[in-house]
C-alpha cells in the first residue's frame, strides 16, 4: 500500500499541515510550526481494506477438508470401540 497525504491539525497551535503515512496506522509526528509531537491515527479510506483487516483468519478448503476428515475418522474410531466393548462384554458373561 502505498503512502498518501494526510491534512492534520496541530492540538498545540491549531495550524494545520501535512503528513505522509499509510492507511490505517498509526504514526508520530512533530507540527513544522510549533515543533509539538502528536500521534495521529490515519484513517481508513477505503471500506474492502478495513473488512481486509477485521477479518477472521482463512481456512483453506483442503485445511477444511482434513479437519472434516479427521472428525470423521475420529466418529469412525469411537463407534468402532463402542461396538467392540459392547461385543467383548456380552461374550465374557
Amino acid at each position: 500500500m502505498a503512502p498518501r497525504y494526510f491534512q492534520v491539525s496541530c492540538r498545540n497551535c491549531s495550524q494545520q499541515f501535512s503528513i505522509q503515512a499509510e492507511e490505517g496506522f498509526t504514526v508520530k509526528c512533530n507540527c513544522p510550526f510549533c515543533g509539538a509531537e502528536s500521534t495521529v491515527a490515519v484513517p481508513l479510506l477505503s471500506a474492502k481494506k478495513a473488512e481486509e483487516r477485521k477479518q477472521k483468519p482463512h481456512i483453506s478448503s483442503i485445511g477444511r477438508k482434513v479437519i472434516v476428515g479427521f472428525l470423521i475418522f475420529a466418529a469412525i474410531m469411537i463407534l468402532a470401540s463402542t461396538l467392540l466393548y459392547v461385543v467383548f462384554t456380552a461374550m465374557s458373561n
